[in-house]
């Protein structure tokens, strides 16, 4: 018995591996799509996005709704469920995390598990962790490399380690963030110009030769 349940787990984890070392560098997002759904049971609806270097642990506990982006070196962690809403936009290496060791336990092994819920049009930012069993509300913005412990009330703004409320976003959201939106054009703004003083030198200290 013990070593059919060696045999089993070793499988798995060629089943996982196999997810987040050669089905996530497909070049092709369609077919990463497909993959998930069919083969790893991921929820997935229509026009999401799921960028190349996305790694995941238990798939099948994890749902994405409708035209959502996940970018570039993404953690999703579906130890318990996770639940990703519609229009969501995840920046690349953000961290969703549901479970973890107990650090207080005398073989550091077992440790709870509690679900993540994001909801519509919430956006996180690059390299930012959500810790096992916050709710991140409707439309909130979770800014770069911050760390989320608690929920995210709707429409909220919130950054730091650890996150704090630092503003709110408007209500009236109703884009798409379908394949249209994510193929467009990002128009670089016009470069930034400093003043001169009277002798020529910009003002901008730091922009200088130094020579």
């Amino acid at each position: 018995m013990r070593l059919l349940e060696r045999l089993l787990r070793y499988v798995y984890l060629v089943y996982v591996g196999v997810g987040n070392h050669v089905v996530n560098r497909i070049p092709f997002n369609a077919v990463r799509i497909f993959i998930y759904r069919h083969l790893y049971f991921m929820k997935i609806g229509k026009g999401t996005g799921i960028e190349m270097g996305v790694t995941f642990r238990r798939p099948r506990s994890i749902r994405i709704g409708c035209n959502s982006f996940i970018h570039h070196g993404c953690f999703l962690d579906g130890l318990a469920t996770l639940t990703i809403g519609d229009n969501v936009d995840i920046g690349d290496y953000v961290i969703l995390y549901c479970g973890g060791r107990d650090v207080r336990s005398a073989d550091y092994y077992g440790g709870n598990t509690y679900p993540i819920v994001i909801d519509d049009y919430a956006c996180i930012f690059l390299r930012s962790t959500m810790i096992r069993g916050v709710h991140i509300g409707k439309g909130a913005v979770v800014g770069a490399c911050s760390l989320v412990k608690e929920d995210v009330p709707p429409y909220t703004i919130v950054a730091g380690v650890p996150a704090r409320k630092i503003g709110e976003r408007r209500r009236d959201l109703n884009y798409t963030l379908g394949p249209e939106f994510r193929n467009q054009r990002i128009v670089p703004s016009a470069p930034r110009t400093y003043p001169e003083d009277s002798s020529g030198n910009n003002k901008a200290g730091c922009l200088d030769d130094p020579s």
